[in-house]
């Protein structure tokens, strides 16, 4: 839908050379052209950034020259913004009815047709809606748009028959609902639950979700059993759904009655699930039942409804508003680096998150919210994304750090407290933000850490090849009841263990680890459960066995070549008494070593025949001794595969050694010595190998360290295993 092109081709000959010559204004500009209105009006229509202030004035100040139909648009976009249902309402029918053909076509009365249509079923007006679908398509009958859309809100209609409006009951008196955590959804445990009741027949509990923007959406078990109408009204795919990239069948329905919290919706409308979902669980209620209540107060552990205010009128312009492509959601304008943004109130996500350019990324960013400086408010930033994006996520961690929120949708004022101090572990894990995560850890370890920030410690140590902070955090972890820690945890003590040597005690784990692993295979990749039965295999092969000895000499060169089968950067080395071409694999955490090539350096073979992959089987062996330039290695563990495999020395070795540089002439030293530094870029070291196509493991701050980059030859790059940093330097043909 073009607005902008309707605009020319109402207005003279003039007024189009004037709209085409106007400079496109900032948008905090004080003169606005009417061309940069028109891009606001289809911002809003499809849900981008819009500052509705700055439209506003736009409108008011350019009336006088654009057409009436025009500004009526962009008043319906403010309205429905800062929730005016009846000015939307009244200006709709303006458009519809009193609008001539030349100005909108049947695509526009189509457009909002859809928009009024969707909020009579909102409020459960459905007879309403039948009348007022016979007079739109009596005065659009030459519209071919209008006939199909009056069909399908008929047909909703009639199943709805005898349905009375949406009602609501609720006490004189403040409600407040708790709110809580259920650990057994694993990824998804962050989320707030609470309580409703459906026909006074089925308690559950259900996701308090402002990302939702829907109205309620239920599981079809919940539904059914508590007798849920449903309507004939399949569709493909719900938005809310398709957002978290599933498709999943939905059927609105309507409830005799919902109640929370002494709160009771009658003839609500819902939409119900179709097939079964781990992401809806119960059900969700979104923002469209919050909004219905007009105010609302959201805390960690509780939902708090203040008692109702007659006649509540706005006393200050509108600081958030609402958007209602999909439904309803919360959108909260914020200035950051001088530009605008909006970030959605989302209680279904854990943490916050920013689409920013890579270049304005910090580690504790001021955020500017209503005119007011905000510093400490856990933001993650997400520089993959078109900048133009200008949009982010607050989850649920905005609330645990700055509750209440408190969402007045009368008055259309949302305020929150200043931000308290967090260390939200599972959320920092997610998002990677490594250099926050190593700070926040080295000044927790300076004092007395809580049980959630020692699991911040523990992660980040195997991240920082830290071991034996891991071995005293680490165990926070598995006494955590969150399925998701739990696991984490016990695969990080794994691995520490097995880096150490300390292969009887890593058995135990990963034990464990096999176990356990049912409860979370569901979000990790399908081989991830033939790699964790590998590396128990692992473990008990190797029990009892010595740990891995360096003995670093005095440095020297050692040529590297590229290997086109391998694709990796051998060097010249001897196993045992064999010469042997050995290649360090960043790409892969353990050693790795085809079966005829370990018989013939007389690697002793150890465990049984094992499923190392989806498609090899092998078993384990130790190398007594390994030479590489001036570099000594004894009890060295491999992982030996029955078909061939190139011999290489993954991450679990590398971590070993102090520090590896790699020049631009195509070689490398070995260093005895960590070098002098101070503010080399940080690296890391993964926390869990799961699948094996998700075996990169070491990685610079934003990316990994692929075998081509490191072994490349335009720069010469230094990598610090002792205090894990990395420094890279230019070479320039001479």
């Amino acid at each position: 839908m073009n607005i902008n092109y309707k605009i020319m081709k109402t207005r003279n000959l003039f007024f189009s050379f004037f709209l085409w010559s106007t400079l496109f204004f900032p948008l905090s500009a004080q003169t606005i052209s009417p061309d940069s209105l028109a891009r606001m009006v289809e911002n809003s229509m499809s849900g981008k950034y819009v500052d509705y202030k700055l439209m506003k004035r736009a409108s008011d100040s350019l009336e006088s020259q654009l057409p009436k139909y025009f500004i009526q648009m962009a008043r319906i976009e403010m309205a429905e913004a800062w929730n005016q249902p009846e000015v939307v309402e009244n200006l709709t029918d303006s458009l519809l009815f009193h609008t001539s053909r030349n100005e909108i076509d049947g695509n526009f009365a189509a457009f909002y047709l859809n928009k009024k249509a969707q909020a009579y079923l909102f409020n459960g007006k459905n007879k309403e809606l039948e009348k007022w679908l016979d007079k739109v398509s009596a005065h659009w009958k030459d519209a071919p748009q209008i006939v199909p859309l009056k069909q399908h809100f008929q047909n909703i209609c009639q199943a709805a028959e005898g349905i009375g409006p949406v009602r609501i009951s609720r006490p004189q008196k403040t409600a407040c609902i708790p709110l809580v955590q259920d650990p057994k959804m694993g990824d998804l445990d962050h989320t707030r639950q609470m309580e409703i009741t459906l026909n006074g027949r089925d308690t559950r509990f259900v996701s308090m979700d402002t990302g939702n923007p829907a109205s309620i959406i239920l599981d079809k078990d919940f539904a059914t059993k508590a007798g849920v109408r449903l309507l004939p009204d399949t569709i493909q795919c719900h938005p809310y759904l398709y957002d978290a990239n599933m498709l999943i069948p939905v059927q609105r329905g309507v409830t005799d009655s919902l109640s929370f919290g002494g709160i009771t919706y009658y003839n609500l409308p819902v939409w119900v699930t179709l097939t079964e979902n781990p992401i809806i669980g119960n059900g969700n209620l979104g923002t469209p039942e919050l909004l219905r209540l007009g105010k609302v107060e959201i805390s960690p552990d509780k939902l708090v409804i203040p008692a109702k205010e007659e006649n509540a009128q706005t006393v200050s312009a509108p600081n958030f508003h609402i958007k209602t492509v999909f439904g309803a959601g919360v959108y909260l304008p914020m200035r950051y680096h001088g530009k605008d943004y909006q970030f959605i109130l989302d209680t279904g996500v854990n943490l916050s998150i920013l689409n920013i350019s890579k270049e304005e990324e910090e580690t504790n960013p001021t955020l500017n919210f209503n005119g007011k400086d905000y510093q400490g408010i856990q933001t993650y930033f997400d520089t993959s994304k078109k900048e133009m994006d200008r949009s982010g996520l607050l989850g649920i961690t905005f609330v645990e750090q700055c509750y209440p929120v408190c969402i007045d949708f009368n008055r259309m004022q949302l305020s929150f407290n200043n931000p308290r101090e967090i260390a939200n572990t599972a959320l920092l894990l997610q998002y990677w933000n490594f250099y926050q995560m190593r700070r926040m850890a080295e000044e927790i370890k300076q004092k007395d850490p809580s049980s959630m920030t020692k699991m911040l410690c523990a992660l980040v140590s195997s991240m920082s090849n830290q071991p034996d902070s891991v071995l005293k955090y680490a165990p926070f972890m598995i006494t955590e009841n969150n399925p998701s820690m739990y696991f984490n945890g016990l695969t990080i003590l794994q691995k520490t263990l097995n880096d150490k040597g300390d292969y009887r005690n890593a058995a135990t784990y990963s034990a464990k680890v096999v176990e356990y692993f049912p409860a979370v295979a569901s979000t990790y990749p399908k081989d991830s459960q033939t790699r964790v039965k590998a590396i128990a295999a692992m473990d008990r092969a190797l029990s009892g066995q010595p740990a891995v000895e360096v003995k670093i000499g005095k440095p020297k060169k050692i040529k590297f070549a590229y290997d086109e089968t391998s694709k990796l950067y051998p060097v010249s080395g001897k196993i045992g008494k064999k010469k042997c071409s050995i290649a360090f694999n960043p790409e892969g955490y353990y050693n790795t070593i085809s079966l005829r090539e370990a018989k013939r350096c007389g690697i002793r073979l150890l465990g049984e025949q094992t499923e190392l992959s989806k498609d090899s089987l092998g078993c384990f062996g130790m190398a007594d001794r390994i030479r590489i330039g001036n570099m000594t290695l004894t009890n060295v563990p491999f992982w030996v595969y029955n078909d061939e495999k190139p011999t290489s020395l993954g991450v679990c070795l590398m971590k070993q050694l102090p520090a590896l540089c790699i020049h631009s002439d195509k070689s490398l030293e070995i260093l005895p010595e960590a070098p002098a530094q101070n503010n080399w870029p940080l690296i890391r070291s993964d926390v869990v190998i799961y699948g094996e196509t998700d075996s990169t493991t070491l990685r610079m701050t934003e990316q990994k360290f692929y075998n081509k980059f490191l072994f490349s030859n335009d720069h010469t790059i230094t990598l610090d295993f002792k205090n894990m940093k990395y420094q890279t330097e230019k070479s320039y043909p001479r």
